[in-house]
C-alpha cells in the first residue's frame, strides 16, 4: 500500500510545486517536494520500487516544467542510486545528517539539471550565475522544507507493509 501512496503523494507534491506553493516563492524559487520525498525516502527504503517513483516524480515534472523530457528523470534516479547506495551508510536516523544528505543532493540534482538543459540549449545563463540567483534559495528552500516535512514522513516511511500492495 505504501507504494500507492508514495505515488499519490509525489502527484500531489508535483501538483503543489507547480501551483499552490507557486504563490509563496522564495527569491523567484519554490521548492521540489518531489525531491525531497526522494530523498528521504532512499534513506529509509532501498527497493526497486523507489527507482519506481524516482522515474515517476521525474517525468512527471519533466512534463509539467521542464521542455526536455528525460533531465529530471535521469537527475532523480541518480540521486536515488547515490543515496542507496553510498548515502544510506552515514545516515543513522538523524535529522542532521539528513539534512546533510538533502543539501548535496539538492546541489547535485540541481547540476545535473543545468548541464543537462545548458547542453541542450534551454538556458543561457552562466553556470555562476545559476549557482547565485538559483540554487542558493533552492537549497535554502529545500532545506526548510526538509525539516517540515521529516518527522511525518519518517512515521510514514516505517509502516512494515509499505510496498506492499
Amino acid at each position: 500500500m505504501g507504494g500507492i501512496l508514495s505515488a499519490l503523494l509525489i502527484l500531489i507534491f508535483v501538483s503543489a510545486q507547480g501551483s499552490l506553493i507557486n504563490l509563496i516563492p522564495i527569491d523567484g524559487v519554490v521548492p521540489d517536494l518531489a525531491l525531497v520525498f526522494l530523498v528521504l525516502l532512499s534513506l529509509r527504503q532501498n527497493k526497486p520500487q523507489t527507482y519506481l517513483l524516482a522515474i515517476w516524480a521525474g517525468l512527471l515534472q519533466d512534463v509539467l516544467f521542464y521542455p526536455a523530457i528525460g533531465s529530471s528523470i535521469a537527475a532523480k534516479l541518480l540521486i536515488c542510486y547515490l543515496i542507496i547506495d553510498y548515502g544510506k551508510k552515514l545516515f543513522n536516523e538523524n535529522i542532521y545528517y539528513g539534512a546533510m544528505i538533502l543539501f548535496f543532493s539538492v546541489f547535485t540534482h540541481e547540476v545535473i539539471m543545468y548541464m543537462m538543459l545548458s547542453f541542450s540549449g534551454y538556458t543561457e545563463y552562466s553556470i555562476f550565475w545559476y549557482m547565485q540567483n538559483r540554487l542558493a534559495p533552492f537549497l535554502i528552500y529545500n532545506l526548510i522544507i526538509m525539516l517540515i516535512m521529516y518527522k511525518p514522513l519518517a512515521k510514514f516511511f516505517k509502516n512494515t507493509n509499505f510496498y506492499d500492495i
